[in-house]
Order: structure tokens, then C-alpha cells, then sequence
């Protein structure tokens, strides 16, 4: 699930953007959730909630709380997400570029110019998701894994269990999980996973090997491709290679 921030004073064009992001932009209804602040003063009381943005697109050019000291406290708190400006008017400063924001939009642009830019932004989006971190709570405890580390969750009697390996020092690692499979895949899907048997799912990006009734991972973990599950399986595989290359 992706989560994006609008920040502007103008709804109508809150709207527009949203409905470039969903309808040209191709990123599905079910799969990203917008927040819309009409000022800086209201996106500034909502980041102790400690929503994790994925994107901000923020006017620069709005009353008292203006989109530099608004970008400002925004980076306080979230410091690695992508931040993107828009304005009618303004201009970038100095102290935009303090805000290490990614681009710059101008309202002006016509509909094919903006879509040409969300969807570079997106891109980034996407690929900047993939080092964020998924909470995976067991009992009392809660431990955070980057998604990009996952290689397949399964099924346990109470909950899951979810496996990642660590390219850097080639370890592999089983975390146990309180969510029952079906919520954990859920918070995972957009990122690249499928299930391959009703008992787990796993990371497309992770596949060396595909068979009819069988797929390697990366580190040599080599599961079952249900018969059930391996038309819908391989089709979604191959979506996702399409989509990569």
C-alpha cells in the first residue's frame, strides 16, 4: 500500500492530481491511499500521527505556513521520503533546495507534460518503497526487515512465518509473525508478491528458476507451484517481468 500526501490550497487541484495518479499514472484504487492537507499548518499537526509517506506533493506558495518551512518540518520527521514541490508562481530557493525535493511541478503544465512527470515520480516512488521496512510483531516484541529482504512468508498454526536473506552477508533468517498470512500478504502485494500455493506467498523479484510445478529462490530455497495456484502464478510472474524489463 502506498501512502501519498497532497499539501495545497486548492482542492480542485488535489483532485486533478489524484485522478492523474490513479487513472493515467496506473496506480490502482486498492493499492495507494491519498491524505490531502489544505495548508501547511494542517500537514504540520499530522506528522506526529506518524503516517509512513510514501510521497508529499507540496504547493510552495500558501498562507502563513509557507511550502519551504512546511518542506522543513516535513524533513524533520521524514527525512528519506520523496518530496515533490508545485506552484503557479513561485520559484525554487535556497531553502527548497535544502529540502532535497525531487522535483518541481508547475500547475501550468498540460495534462501530457504532468503525466510525463508523475509517472518519473512514481518510478521512484516504486523503487524507493523497496527499501522501506516491513514491522513484524511476534508476542511483546516488534522487529523491522526491509521488504526487499523478503523471500516468502507461510502459513504457521497461530500466524506466519516470514523468511529473508540478506544478500550482503548471504544470511538467511525465519521471523515469526502474530498477523495470519492473508493480512501480511495484504501489506505486501504491491511490492512484488504472489502466492504460489495456498500455504505461502513469495517475492517475484527473488525467482531464478520458474517450472510448471516448481520455482527457486535466490538463495537456493526451492518450493512447490501448486496446480491450483500455477496458471494465476505464472501469469502474475510474468506481469511482473514485463513491467521490470
Amino acid at each position: 500500500m502506498y501512502h501519498i500526501a497532497i499539501c495545497d490550497d486548492d482542492e480542485r487541484y488535489i483532485q486533478y492530481l489524484e485522478k492523474l495518479l490513479v487513472g493515467r499514472v496506473f496506480l490502482p484504487s486498492e493499492e495507494v491511499l491519498f491524505y490531502r492537507y489544505h495548508s501547511g499548518e494542517e500537514l504540520d499537526r499530522a506528522l506526529d500521527k506518524r503516517i509512513p509517506f510514501d510521497l508529499l506533493i507540496l504547493d510552495m506558495q500558501m498562507e502563513s505556513l509557507d511550502g519551504d518551512e512546511t518542506a522543513r518540518r516535513f524533513r524533520m520527521k521524514y527525512p528519506d521520503t520523496l518530496l515533490v514541490f508545485c506552484s503557479g508562481i513561485c520559484l525554487p530557493t535556497v531553502k527548497s533546495f535544502e529540502a532535497n525535493a525531487y522535483r518541481f511541478l508547475l500547475k501550468e503544465y498540460d495534462s501530457d507534460k504532468m503525466y510525463a512527470e508523475l509517472s518519473n515520480i512514481i518510478g521512484t516512488m516504486r523503487e524507493n518503497s523497496l527499501t522501506s521496512k516491513y514491522p513484524i510483531s511476534y508476542r511483546y516484541d516488534t522487529e523491522f526487515v526491509p521488504i526487499k529482504d523478503v523471500l516468502y512468508v507461510s502459513k504457521r498454526k497461530r500466524g506466519c512465518r516470514i523468511v529473508t536473506f540478506n544478500k550482503v552477508d548471504g544470511e538467511t533468517k525465519e521471523h515469526l509473525c502474530n498477523k495470519k498470512i492473508e493480512e501480511v500478504f495484504h501489506d505486501l502485494k504491491p511490492w512484488g508478491f504472489a502466492f504460489a500455493h495456498n500455504s505461502y506467498f513469495v517475492s517475484l523479484r527473488h525467482i531464478i528458476r520458474l517450472e510448471p510445478y516448481e520455482l527457486e529462490l535466490v538463495q537456493g530455497t526451492v518450493l512447490t507451484v501448486s496446480r491450483s495456484r500455477g496458471k494465476v502464478f505464472r501469469e502474475e510472474f510474468a506481469c511482473y517481468l514485463a513491467d521490470k524489463y
